[in-house]
């Protein structure tokens, strides 16, 4: 019974309903745990003691909760027992086994299962309520679960609210992970210092939340260069109706710490001492003139790489000029060309150039030059516009497409339908991969041979060819010869802020190689990340804070890491599908669309069985296509660049390792009905990856 003491608490006025609620569960175990030593005390006299329905159903839960725990250990072993093992074990050794069950490993578990998929608080405090009738130990609310902050650091800045989260905390546990870099730049800045050197990518923009409202977040992120875990992070956040009014108050806390780190350096929580530097600011054309304090890119003095003055045909052009005066560290800082800007940037301050602000290839290539020259033949002029059979081809061949598409592909091609909601990977993969094919005897052969030449320019620069110096003058012959043609093909109207910046692309990918390692790629598909983080419309700032403050106590960002190693347990046998090494997403499989694969001798092989030995590890074995020419001659040899078309499968096997294989391969088939767009599987183009480490 409850005592006279405990009943006043309970029934008291000063006690929150929490407060009653847990005292009344105390007294409710100790009436349980009187009612339990009475009946072993009977047991014990001789009496037979029957459970009632309810310890029934308790022991069952119980069996099967120790069952859930064995399992989750079992999978998280490298040993797996075979049927023999399993009837030879005895009854009391599992027994044993299963009455371990650690009551921590639960409470992870939940915590990054509910991160992990953005369960909201309510659901995981409904599921803590119905948990804790089996597991005690458990808290009782999602915010205990998660320690979600009690308050937020918010405070008004530049017209809106702003949340600072820090550079060093991250780099304190990523520095951990160090490993050498081989971006250009960095290589160049390592040179002025004797200790180990941390890089940081830098990334600005906008990020619309709602479609009702004008509520924007605008995110400074960051992501390491050089360590294994290079996944983004959030520096800082800002959220209001519109854009930041004031760059030196939006950036002022970024600006401080990252002056502070660049003369301090940091010690990692390994204990090694590390110097700092931002290597690259990555952003788009709106966000790049509100941090550089320039004029946006519809301004005649707009382009920030030369001093050419645009001109006015219904907006601002740049016609083609042979002569381009470069701007220079000195020019800008100086700010001989007053007309280009408009003001002082606060990262004039920071050791960070005018060259470290690169153009990113997402925005003005993917997203501007090639998304402009779909919708001109899909949707533009009578005399440029093809005509409504042509546009269905396409569409069909690109459909078509579907079950051929690479698994580290995200998104299959869409038929030119939904061209208006196309994103920036599905640009990419057209320009890189599908366009040649499909546009082939489609396009008018004058404007077709323009498109290769932006095609192949874009593929170099895109691969490790960019590495080569003589590959990277080549692209921009042929990025120079695609810009002047413009006007001839189609209308002056065209040369526009993006074809323009065209001509400066190399000039960046000599800094810091292939056109990837300074894309906004890696960033965007992480805003996704923080949109989900979004539930509700009120308090926006406040909900992402939490979110992020939970991932952050849970380490799952350093527990996820950049370690891709494949770290599956084989057994001698047939398998489907094994990783690349070193490689997240990136498999090699049977399956079409993962199995064609370029070796390091230059073949072209089809993957039809992986097997894996112990001794031997994992062995395919493969069939090798015997005719091999080019695919296209314009503007170059396509086997130069490892683009070739292929036919006749040869018979024999030939067995490799995964060692053999320099990259995956996009296996297109061809050739088409001119009239369906059907396919005619007698050859097939083959195309491979720009890279191994570029994620598509």
């Amino acid at each position: 019974m409850l005592d006279g003491s405990n009943t006043a608490a309970i029934s008291g006025q000063h006690l929150s309903v929490r407060s009653r609620q847990r005292l009344i569960q105390k007294e409710v175990e100790k009436l349980q745990q009187e009612v339990y030593t009475e009946d072993n005390n009977e047991g014990s006299s001789g009496a037979m003691s029957v459970p009632t329905f309810e310890q029934s159903q308790d022991n069952e839960m119980s069996k099967i909760d120790e069952d859930v725990f064995s399992l989750s250990s079992n999978d998280s072993s490298n040993d797996r027992l075979s049927d023999n093992d399993v009837s030879s074990s005895s009854e009391d050794d599992l027994v044993e086994d299963h009455q371990v069950s650690p009551p921590s490993l639960l409470r992870e578990q939940l915590a990054h299962w509910s991160t992990q998929f953005s369960i909201s608080q309510s659901a995981v405090t409904a599921l803590l309520k119905i948990l804790q009738v089996h597991f005690p130990h458990l808290p009782a609310d999602a915010r205990s679960l998660l320690g979600t902050p009690r308050s937020g650091d918010a405070e008004n800045v530049a017209g809106g609210q702003f949340c600072y989260f820090g550079i060093k905390k991250y780099l304190q546990v990523r520095a951990v992970s160090w490993r050498d870099h081989h971006l250009p730049i960095v290589k160049k800045m390592q040179e002025g210092f004797s200790s180990k050197l941390i890089t940081l990518s830098v990334n600005i923009d906008g990020l619309p939340i709602h479609k009702s409202t004008n509520k924007q977040l605008w995110p400074i992120l960051g992501k390491v260069d050089n360590c294994e875990n290079n996944r983004p992070f959030v520096i800082g956040l800002y959220c209001g109706d519109r854009k930041p009014q004031n760059c030196h108050e939006f950036l002022r806390k970024f600006v401080e710490e990252v002056r502070e780190l660049e003369s301090d350096g940091f010690m990692s929580d390994s204990g090694d001492v590390f110097n700092f530097r931002i290597s690259c600011i990555v952003a788009d054309a709106p966000a790049r003139s509100f941090v550089k304090a320039i004029k946006n890119h519809n301004a005649y003095f707009s382009c920030e790489k030369c001093n050419q003055e645009g001109t006015w045909q219904n907006r601002v052009i740049f016609p083609y000029s042979e002569t381009e005066n470069l701007r220079t560290e000195e020019t800008f800082s100086s700010q001989c060309h007053s007309d280009h800007h408009t003001g002082t940037s606060p990262l004039q301050t920071l050791q960070i150039g005018i060259s470290q602000v690169p153009l990113d290839y997402m925005h003005l290539v993917c997203l501007g030059v090639m998304r402009k020259f779909l919708h001109v033949w899909v949707n533009g002029a009578v005399q440029h516009k093809l005509c409504n059979r042509s546009v269905q081809t396409m569409s069909n061949r690109l459909v078509l497409l579907k079950s051929s598409v690479p698994s580290e592909f995200a998104r299959k091609p869409r038929s030119l339908q939904n061209l208006a909601h196309w994103k920036a990977t599905e640009y990419r993969l057209f320009l890189l991969y599908y366009g040649c094919v499909v546009l082939r005897r489609i396009l008018p052969d004058e404007k077709y041979y323009h498109f290769m030449l932006f095609q192949c320019a874009i593929y170099i620069l895109c691969s490790d060819f960019a590495t080569n110096e003589f590959w990277r003058q080549y692209a921009i012959h042929l990025l120079t010869e695609f810009v002047k043609e413009i006007p001839t093909l189609y209308s002056r109207v065209l040369m526009v802020y993006n074809v323009h910046n065209l001509l400066h692309l190399a000039d960046d990918v000599a800094r810091f190689g292939r056109l990837d390692n300074f894309s906004a790629f890696p960033f965007e598909n992480f805003m996704r990340h923080i949109k989900r983080m979004v539930r509700g419309p009120n308090k926006v700032l406040e909900q992402v804070s939490n979110r992020l403050a939970e991932v952050h106590g849970l380490n799952t960002q350093q527990s996820s890491g950049g370690n891709y190693a494949d770290h599956n347990t084989y057994y001698s046998g047939t398998i489907k599908s094994v990783k690349w090494p070193g490689s997240e997403h990136c498999i090699v499989s049977v399956k079409p669309g993962n199995n064609c694969f370029l070796t390091k001798m230059g073949d072209i092989v089809l993957v039809h069985k992986i097997a894996f030995k112990k001794s031997k590890g994992h062995l395919m074995y493969c069939k090798l296509f015997q005719n091999k020419v080019a695919f296209f001659t314009y503007p170059c040899d396509s086997t130069k660049l490892g683009i070739c078309k292929v036919q006749t499968l040869g018979e024999h096997e030939i067995l490799l390792t995964i060692s053999d294989f320099d990259r995956k391969c996009v296996l297109i088939p061809y050739c088409y009905s001119q009239n369906s767009g059907m396919l005619e599987a007698d050859g097939f183009i083959c195309i491979p990856f720009c890279s191994m480490e570029s994620v598509h």
